[in-house]
């Protein structure tokens, strides 16, 4: 089968500062029509710069310095800006790792959806175009289309955005799709549909080939025909699918699988390793400490949709955290989750409810107020998109230690520099990244360093929305690492917001489930995960344990 996609020896570079740095290193692979592979990695490790090259979206910083990129045959290398405009979206669509940065805020999302539709495919009338946007919208399981598309992005949650890209991408009906992580910020019914549809369309006679970029191998599996596994910008090992993780010949292949963790059957325990640390059972859960640190009682957030109508993003919402235990909360994107992260820390005001943190009712402006430094110093939120929480004209080591000179507090570990280099090898980051900004970091990295900036301040109560969604298994497990010491060493406390069901069951002491705003079941991981009440939550342990 000829080759639609070929890519032969490419190399990539980035000008920095420091010099020369090679994020790519003789990469090759080809991809026929209606055939997906799979690129699986470690965050850092190249796959979003890959996908930038294929596209010529490169930052002016990067370099092509050796390598061909053929599409239909032709080295789209030596073809000017016009025709790449004239291939992109019609041939060649992507779908961008971060959907709050890749959409435009003061544009509505039916709109920009339509974009695309208007630009490849003219002739269409406005109510035929309006048509196309609301069949895509429902394609990606987004409710309410016809008022949606009159909505703009800061009104959707992360999973929500992440349908409006997909969506995005394909309205001009291109051939080739490159999805840069698509599934990560989906729970996990979500993410099994939009898998289920992008093997539906590679069987459609449109045939669409698709290059699959994710840090999770059990996604893979369930759409590719085959895997590249890329290490370091190599590609390490490259073959059918089943065959390189059924046999996996490179080292680094086999620390990503044994990496994996999975979540148990109803009276069963799967084993996962990192390394020669085996992670399995936890030890038998202790009774939680009976000091509850914040409590929220019928707590209710809405937002006007249409002049009409309104989304009560949180319905009556109640539940408490103690001092030293992890909380997790899991739901369907748009359940509401970040939403109550939100009005914990002051960011979002809730129209009715109580919230007391430590004693302080911090839903009243009054009792707020008098207590600011202490709130702000003692809580630390990590936001979803990392890309967007974090200033994009500071360096890491700035954003690392902008808390400590906010709040003119002196370093536990003696200087600024001591206390950056501590809190980048807790999160697992090298030291050479101090001196880069944002825009040089892969997803993964940035990630990281929102997790060290929150850490910096050694909070009473971290509020972490969707923190692992970015890393790869290997550094998941890391971070879930840390966030366990901290608890066991600290008294810890934290509300762990996630779609990894497997993570969440074995970090966390209690979990909540929320559907459609509303609290609807909440109880100790083991029995949550042995025996669910709610139909919804049996909906969601049955697509994670399916995946």
């Amino acid at each position: 089968m000829a080759a639609l996609l070929s890519v032969q020896h490419l190399s990539v570079s980035f000008l920095t500062s420091k010099g020369e740095t090679q994020v790519l290193r003789d990469v090759s692979f080809s991809l026929a029509r209606g055939e997906t592979l799979a690129i699986v990695g470690a965050s850092g490790c190249g796959k979003s710069v890959l996908c930038k090259s294929i596209l010529k979206l490169l930052p002016p910083s990067a370099v092509i310095t050796s390598g061909k990129i053929c599409v239909n045959g032709a080295n789209i290398l030596n073809q000017t800006e016009q025709e790449m405009c004239r291939l992109r979206g019609k041939v060649l669509s992507i779908v961008l790792q971060n959907p709050m940065t890749a959409l435009h805020p003061s544009r509505t999302i039916g709109a920009q959806i339509g974009e695309a539709i208007k630009a490849h495919q003219r002739g269409m009338t406005k109510e035929q175009m309006q048509e196309r946007v609301r069949r895509l919208m429902e394609l990606t399981e987004i409710d309410r289309p016809k008022e949606r598309m009159r909505q703009y992005p800061h009104q959707f949650s992360g999973g929500m955005l992440q349908r409006m890209v997909i969506a995005s991408a394909l309205a001009s009906d291109p051939d080739i799709l490159l999805a840069d992580e698509p599934t990560t910020a989906l729970d996990a019914v979500t993410q099994e549909h939009i898998l289920e549809l992008l093997v539906r369309l590679k069987k459609e006679e449109t045939g669409l080939a698709t290059v699959f970029v994710t840090h999770d191998p059990r996604a893979a599996v369930r759409v590719a025909d085959r895997v590249a596994v890329m290490y370091d910008g190599e590609i390490v090992e490259t073959g059918p699918i089943r065959e390189v993780f059924q046999n996996p010949t490179h080292p680094y292949t086999r620390t990503l699988l044994q990496a994996l963790p999975s979540v148990s059957a109803k009276n069963e325990k799967k084993n996962a390793a990192v390394g020669h640390v085996i992670i399995g059972e936890k030890e038998p859960e202790k009774q939680p400490i009976k000091e509850i640190l914040l409590d929220v009682r019928h707590l209710g957030c809405q937002f006007p949709l249409t002049r009409q109508t309104v989304v009560r993003a949180v319905d009556d919402l109640s539940f408490q955290i103690y001092q030293g235990e992890i909380l997790g909360l899991v739901g369907a994107s748009g359940s509401g989750k970040s939403t109550v992260a939100r009005c914990i820390m002051n960011i979002c005001r809730p129209t009715s409810g109580q919230m007391v943190y430590n004693g302080i009712d911090i839903r009243q402006p009054l009792s707020y107020y008098k207590n600011k430094k202490m709130l702000q110093q003692s809580r630390q939120i990590l936001f979803q998109d990392s890309g967007s929480s974090l200033d994009p004209r500071m360096k890491v080591c700035d954003i690392i230690t902008e808390p400590l000179r906010i709040w003119h507090m002196k370093p536990k570990r003696g200087s600024m520099q001591a206390e950056t280099e501590y809190q980048m090898r807790s999160v697992g980051l090298p030291q050479e990244l101090s001196y880069r900004y944002p825009s040089e970091l892969s997803g993964g990295q940035r990630q990281r360093v929102a997790i060290a900036r929150a850490l910096t301040m050694e909070p009473r109560l971290l509020v972490a929305d969707e923190p692992l969604t970015s890393l790869d298994v290997v550094g998941q497990m890391q971070i879930v690492k840390l966030f366990q010491h901290l608890k066991e060493r600290h008294k810890f406390t934290l509300l762990f917001i996630a779609h990894d069901l497997a993570m969440v069951e074995w970090l966390c002491d209690r979990v909540g489930v929320m559907h459609q705003g509303k609290l609807v079941e909440c109880a100790p991981v083991r029995e949550l995960f042995a025996s669910p009440k709610h139909p919804y939550t049996k909906s969601l342990l049955k697509a994670a344990r399916n995946m």
